[in-house]
């Protein structure tokens, strides 16, 4: 007798599938065409990262064969998920097999798309997160520190929306070429050692918290105000005024 847990997962794996098929369809071909059209190495860097989102949904439905209670919405909440995906690998490659190959256009023409996952991450109900902290920790861009005994370590957060994730870190990359302070803290973090994925997660970090205030205040971000702001408490990230 077939359990709630495969019945629930025969649609996503479904999806799932499709999803995965598409994707490598899509880098074979470019990979074949390869002397017609370049390939765009971000492009090429989303598919990966698609590829990894896509096995670690998989995976994590693994944890979830124990659950003995289910219902429609948490079918509907992975069902969702599994549709977002496929949606995103068939932004990467366009479903044409017969169309012209230009990753660099597709992918330039559906960006606007990750600024839209990233407005869904946050939805419209404004009680739904108490503070930026929450959304960091539900996004995965807070690190979790574990403890035992005398010793800590700390590591990223695996349980999380993997892609609301990757789309906080997509952004932050965006705003260092952007943003007057998002551009000098980066390079402080760089400076300091850091990786550059590594200072791009700390710059979501901080960005959150001006995102989280701006979606509660329904005020739009204004770049100068928080210069000045940032003037007034003398931060590093911005030229002070001489006395």
């Amino acid at each position: 007798m077939m359990t709630s847990f495969e019945f629930v997962t025969v649609l996503v794996s479904v999806i799932t599938g499709l999803a995965v098929t598409h994707l490598l369809t899509g880098l074979g071909r470019a990979i074949h065409l390869r002397s017609q059209a370049s390939l765009w190495w971000v492009a090429l860097c989303w598919t990966a990262s698609v590829f990894i989102y896509l096995a670690l949904h998989w995976w994590q439905l693994f944890y979830m064969s124990d659950k003995s209670v289910w219902n429609f919405w948490v079918f509907l909440y992975i069902l969702f998920h599994s549709v977002l995906l496929f949606l995103l690998a068939v932004l990467l490659y366009r479903p044409d097999p017969d169309g012209a190959l230009n990753l660099r256009f597709t992918f330039e023409t559906n960006r606007s798309w990750f600024f839209g996952v990233l407005a869904a991450a946050f939805g419209e109900d404004r009680q739904r997160f108490q503070s930026a902290a929450e959304v960091q920790r539900y996004s995965g861009i807070a690190p979790v520190t574990e403890r035992s005994g005398n010793t800590s370590w700390v590591h990223w957060r695996w349980a999380c929306p993997n892609f609301v994730r990757q789309t906080f870190v997509e952004w932050a990359e965006k705003t260092v070429h952007h943003s007057f302070w998002a551009g000098v803290y980066y390079r402080q973090q760089r400076s300091k050692g850091a990786s550059h994925y590594t200072a791009v997660r700390a710059l979501a970090f901080k960005g959150i918290r001006i995102l989280y205030r701006c979606w509660q205040s329904r005020a739009p971000y204004d770049e100068s105000l928080y210069l000045k702001a940032l003037q007034r408490r003398s931060s590093n990230l911005v030229p002070q005024d001489s006395a």
